[in-house]
């Protein structure tokens, strides 16, 4: 199965067609969460000043594995099959971030490659900053999802090639992925929720096809 468009606002964006959607609810809670906290404190910190690009990347770096970023926050969690669909989500929301980057590139006229390499540039560059949270080990398969993800391949099946099993390090930069690409999607859409509006309208889109085809 490929990709289907769906279209909102005179975009499509692309919904996952092949792989598991997942705990994709929870997943992007999670990273509103964080992203939320990490600006908190940068606000808190300079004065009630709102943080901007910068800021919010020198506070990603600053964030611990135990602070904003690190493991996926087992503590919501009941089973192995819990974890694994919060994995799936994590998947679910860097391949709608992408794709609606893809889409928004193409609208205007551009090509897809430009979209990919501008998302695996601001990627790149992130994941190299959070050195508490992110191994450097790590980055290419993070990358490399990306990359499936723009050419309109699940995540979780490109992953799965190499094996079943996540490693800890792999599962933390994945955490820090996706929380990385919400914060780029807010900052492009200039508002603090554009991440979770756009996840939370894949999600209840996708929920309505299934109930249509019931």
């Amino acid at each position: 199965m490929g990709w289907v468009a769906r279209r909102k606002g005179g975009t499509a964006v692309y919904a996952l067609g092949e792989g598991p959607v997942g705990d994709v609810v929870t997943a992007i809670l999670q990273v509103d969460s964080r992203l939320k906290v990490i600006h908190r404190k940068i606000e808190e910190s300079s004065g009630g000043e709102p943080a901007d690009e910068l800021a919010t990347a020198a506070g990603l770096a600053d964030s611990s594995s135990r602070d904003a970023l690190g493991d996926l926050d087992v503590s919501v969690l009941r089973s192995p099959e819990d974890a694994r669909d919060l994995l799936d989500g994590y998947c679910t929301v860097v391949f709608v971030i992408v794709a609606w980057a893809r889409a928004r590139r193409e609208a205007s006229g551009g090509k897809p490659e430009d979209a990919l390499a501008s998302v695996v540039h601001m990627l790149f560059a992130r994941l190299r900053l959070l050195k508490k949270a992110v191994a450097p080990s790590a980055i290419p398969t993070m990358v490399a999802l990306v990359t499936a993800a723009a050419l309109g391949s699940s995540p979780q099946r490109w992953r799965e090639q190499y094996g079943h099993v996540w490693s800890g390090a792999d599962v933390a930069a994945l955490e820090a992925t996706a929380v990385c690409l919400a914060e780029w999607v807010n900052t492009i859409q200039g508002s603090p929720d554009a991440a979770l509006r756009l996840i939370m309208d894949y999600y209840e889109r996708d929920e309505s096809d299934v109930a249509d085809e019931e």
